[in-house]
Formats: C-alpha cells, sequence, structure tokens
C-alpha cells in the first residue's frame, strides 16, 4: 500500500512540475508583460506629458488659457489614479509570468505603479498649484524635484525590464517615459 502511494505522489509531483520554458517561450512572456506595463502606465504618462506641456504654454505666453490647463492637469492627477483609472489598478494587479519570476519584474512593476499613483499625482496637484498663482519658486522647486524622483523611478523599471530583456536575449523595449523629467518645464 505504501508503494502504491509512492508511486501515485511521485506522478502527481512529476506531473504538477513547471516545465522549463524556451528562450522563445520567454522572450514572448517578457514582450507580453512589458508591453502590457507601458499601456498600463502611459495611461497615466500620456497625461503628465500633456500637462507638463500645457504649462509650459501658459509659462512661455504660447497659451492664455489657464483654466483649460488646469482642467488638464486635474483630469491627469486624478487619471494617474487606481480610482481614476482602471488601468493604474491593473498595474498593480499584474503579475509578471512565472517564467519569469527570478528577473523581479514585479519591482519593475511597483516602481511604475509609484511613478503613477504616487510621484505623479502629486506633480499633477503642485502643478495645478502653479497655474493658479505662477512664479511660486517653492513649487516649481517640488515639482522640478518630483519630476526628478518620477525619472528615477522610471530609470530604475526600465533597468529592471531591460536586464530581463538581455538576460532572455529579447529586445529591449522602452517604456516611453523619457519625456517626463526635470528638464522639461519652463520656470
Amino acid at each position: 500500500m505504501a508503494g502504491v502511494l509512492l508511486v501515485v505522489v511521485a506522478l502527481t509531483a512529476a506531473a504538477d512540475w513547471p516545465h522549463r520554458a524556451t528562450r522563445s517561450q520567454l522572450q514572448g512572456d517578457l514582450q507580453d508583460y512589458v508591453t502590457q506595463v507601458r499601456a498600463d502606465v502611459l495611461s497615466c504618462g500620456v497625461e503628465v506629458e500633456e500637462t507638463l506641456s500645457a504649462y509650459n504654454q501658459i509659462m512661455a505666453g504660447v497659451s492664455t488659457d489657464r483654466n483649460t490647463a488646469i482642467g488638464i492637469a486635474d483630469r491627469a492627477a486624478l487619471d494617474c489614479t487606481p480610482a481614476g483609472n482602471d488601468k493604474i489598478l491593473d498595474l498593480a494587479a499584474t503579475q509578471p509570468p512565472r517564467s519569469l519570476a527570478k528577473y523581479r519584474l514585479d519591482l519593475g512593476a511597483a516602481q511604475l505603479y509609484g511613478w503613477a499613483s504616487n510621484d505623479a499625482v502629486d506633480a499633477m496637484q503642485d502643478v495645478h498649484a502653479l497655474l493658479v498663482s505662477p512664479g511660486d519658486a517653492a513649487k516649481l522647486a517640488d515639482v522640478t524635484r518630483q519630476l526628478g524622483d518620477m525619472q528615477q523611478r522610471a530609470a530604475s523599471a526600465q533597468s529592471i525590464f531591460d536586464h530581463a530583456a538581455a538576460a532572455v536575449g529579447a529586445s529591449k523595449e522602452s517604456l516611453s517615459l523619457d519625456a517626463v523629467r526635470p528638464g522639461v518645464l519652463v520656470g
């Protein structure tokens, strides 16, 4: 009886044992995951870029429509939260494929979630304040610092994904967050 039980347990374990993914499967898993994560974070990132552009147009005198710029900043702040944007919620919940577990892609996704739900929301609220009260040097310095933090988080996530790509022989996929950096602000 004990021998039969041992054979059943061994067969069950062998059937449940994860197979080793091929290089091609790893590449496909990585590409699918990075594509999903990029789409999720860009649902906020594009709006952050639009807000910075609207702010710069006001500050450069190209536009005088502050109310529209304020509305863009407010929408971006809301759309970078999980409550305002299902894609940000997806970013927090989407798990990397088990085949890529050793590359800790979840840490890259966590960086991007912080980029959107914390840093971007705070920065967009401060841009709103700058549009209401232009010339606040302390607020401008705060936004510049926040954009620097966002740039570092994005670079950290990009580095994690690039490392995984190199390890599995895949092409590096840009997260497309390069336009959000401190140097883009007109002060």
